[in-house]
Order: structure tokens, then sequence, then C-alpha cells
């Protein structure tokens, strides 16, 4: 039995989004076995103003949020 047009354009695009989110799971997955130890998350809480003029000049300046924090701290174990 042949399917109708929108029924095989339905099953085309439901296929389409399992692949995607299997692999970009996998992606993740072997990213992160790869890398494994190599980085690890630092988290502060900072004013909501603060963060936000943070936020505003790197986007101007075009800089990543995480060179400018890693600079920082590389900064700060070097003169410690």
């Amino acid at each position: 039995m042949a399917l109708n047009p929108q029924e095989a354009r339905r099953r085309k695009n439901a296929n389409q989004r399992k692949y995607a989110k299997k692999t970009g799971y996998e992606a993740q997955r072997k990213y992160d076995e790869k890398h494994k130890g190599e980085r690890k998350l630092v988290a502060a809480y900072i004013p909501t103003e603060q963060a936000e003029q943070f936020k505003a000049k790197c986007r101007e300046s075009r800089t990543s949020q995480t060179e400018i924090i890693s600079k920082a701290i590389a900064n700060f174990l070097k003169n410690s």
C-alpha cells in the first residue's frame, strides 16, 4: 500500500528527528569521553547588573566569557 504524500513526509520528518537526537547524543558522548577530566565547571553568583554588563561587554568586544574568566584565573594563580 502506497503512502499518501503527507504521511510519507511525516514519517520522513520523524525519522530525521530520531536520527538527529541520536547523533547529537552520540557526538556529545564521544566529545565527553575524549576530553574527560580536561575541563571543570567553575561557577559564581554575582550581582545581576554586573553579570549583564559583563555579557554585553564580551559581545561588544567579540570575546568569549570563558576566555576572560580563564585568563583571570590564570593571572590570579600566577600572581599568588
